[in-house]
Formats: C-alpha cells, structure tokens, sequence
C-alpha cells in the first residue's frame, strides 16, 4: 500500500512539472521576456525541471519492476 502512495504522489508530481514545462517553453517560445537574464533563467527552470520530471518518471518505472 505505501508503494502505490509513492507512486500515485510521483505520478502528481510529473503532470504537475510537464504542465509547469509547458508554460515555461511557451514564454520562451513567444519571447514573452525582453530580458536577457530573464530568459537564462527560464531556459535554466525548464532544464531543472525537465530532469526532475524524467527522474520521477525512472522512479515509478523502477517501482512499477518491483512490483
């Protein structure tokens, strides 16, 4: 039962950081930001984020082989 509770919160987690990595690509695509420094940390966000996402989404593969 804790497992799936893991799981269930890690799956949350990488819809939650997809959506966020959508509204992030779509700044920087439309160059919303006139700032220079703006977009550096936006590019940067969107790479911490993305491989946060992608080290939640081997966690759940490697729960799911557990099983």
């Amino acid at each position: 039962m804790k497992n799936n509770s893991v799981f269930n919160i890690l799956r949350m987690f990488v819809v939650i950081a997809i959506l966020i990595c959508a509204v992030i690509a779509v700044f920087l695509i439309l160059d919303i930001s006139a700032l220079h420094e703006l977009k550096e940390a936006l590019t940067k966000a969107l790479l911490v984020i993305a491989t946060l996402a992608t080290a939640s989404l081997f966690t759940m593969y490697v729960l799911r082989l557990k099983k």
